[in-house]
């Protein structure tokens, strides 16, 4: 289960192309922080843009998976199908908590330096953003393990602008400071519980899939 992880960090990280892609994403981000200095791109990023870097591992693992067809092989090794799943959600896990820690320095960016927003007010859009990256990681691995590679990447950009529109539109709707009294309102365990329930089902949905494609 180790090794399944192992491999899954190092075609996110080691294959030239993913990191490419990490630090591009990760330096437009940074960009769009330092430009454009409004609650808007804050909560954008805390909500939206970093909790959707999770979904990466799975991606990238798939593409190679199926390239090189080792999901097959995979099926031969000492694991269960339940184990090889599991590695690939805490390989995704692993992401969206980089993701989170991003999000804390930029929390930090904009509560100190640029004094934008306060602590009391960032904290629970950062704690949305980490529930909102666990339901999006859900939904995509859900996505790739039932429908593949390619059409799971389109469901992962599908869900993205989706879920961009509707933070557009609430925006318009409300503004950044109704945006933020309402994060700020929504009952912590209760949206950790959603999260973790919605994260298990997911699981549920991968195993029974992948069984279904390589059993």
């Amino acid at each position: 289960m180790k090794g399944i992880i192992y491999k899954d960090l190092y075609e996110t990280f080691r294959i030239k192309m993913h990191p490419a892609s990490w630090i591009f994403s990760i330096m437009l981000i940074l960009a769009s922080a330092l430009i454009f200095r409004s609650r808007y791109i804050f909560i954008l990023n805390a909500l939206l843009t970093l909790p959707s870097l999770g979904v990466a591992a799975l991606e990238y693992s798939t593409e190679q998976d199926e390239i090189a067809r080792f999901d097959r092989i995979q099926t031969t090794f000492p694991v269960s199908v339940h184990e090889i799943v599991l590695a690939k959600y805490f390989s995704g896990i692993l992401l969206t908590l980089m993701g989170a820690f991003v999000s804390l320095l930029f929390l930090l960016l904009y509560v100190y330096v640029f004094k934008l927003i306060s602590m009391a007010e960032a904290l629970p859009v950062l704690w949305l953003g980490t529930i909102i990256g666990l339901v999006f990681l859900s939904v995509g691995y859900a996505g790739y393990f039932l429908m593949g590679y390619k059409r799971g990447t389109v469901l992962y950009i599908c869900t993205l602008l989706v879920l961009a529109a509707l933070y557009i539109i609430l925006f318009f709707l409300f503004g950044t400071d109704d945006l933020i009294r309402f994060s700020g309102a929504m009952p912590h365990i209760v949206g950790i519980l959603l999260a973790v329930g919605i994260l298990l089902g997911s699981f549920k949905i991968s195993c029974a899939a992948y069984k279904r494609r390589h059993g």
